[in-house]
């Protein structure tokens, strides 16, 4: 027999969203949605809810389109992929505040990217020097946010 427990969890979340996201149109449309050239303060929350509510549907329909697939039940919870993930943002903090935000950058993506059991270090490293790169030039120089890119405090 098989188990439902899967489909059944989906069903009920794609409900929830589907549920938030009607109550986000309905809101939107109270504060006034206004043109696409003279905005009312409703438009992006009814536009919101309008996405929200489709892929709540699309994973309510989903997840009741193939029971067989949860016959083996739950898999068993990753705790390495949860501890580095957790250990990167703590990670992110401690580094941004005394290192700089390059450095922040690259031992949070780092430390985030081994927790994928696939994940060879030599790709983890190409990883994070890209995304170290790219966060500089967009957050440093593009945005000008004001965190040091580098160095001590």
């Amino acid at each position: 027999m098989p188990n439902h427990t899967k489909s059944r969890r989906e069903f009920i979340a794609g409900g929830l969203m589907l549920l938030f996201g009607l109550v986000a149109v309905l809101e939107g449309h109270r504060l006034g949605v206004g043109t696409l050239s003279e905005m009312g303060a409703g438009f992006v929350p009814m536009a919101l809810g309008v996405i929200l509510s489709g892929v709540g549907l699309i994973i309510a329909l989903v997840g009741q389109a193939d029971p067989e697939d949860d016959a083996a039940g739950p898999d068993a919870p990753d705790w390495r992929g949860t501890l580095c993930i957790l250990a990167g943002a703590v990670l992110f903090i401690v580094l941004g505040q005394h290192l700089g935000l390059a450095a922040a950058i690259f031992g949070s993506v780092f430390t985030a990217a081994i927790g994928d059991r696939t994940s060879k270090p030599g790709t983890a490293l190409l990883l994070a020097a890209g995304l170290t790169l790219f966060g500089c030039l967009l957050f440093g120089t593009i945005l000008k946010i004001p965190i040091p890119l580098y160095g001590l405090r």
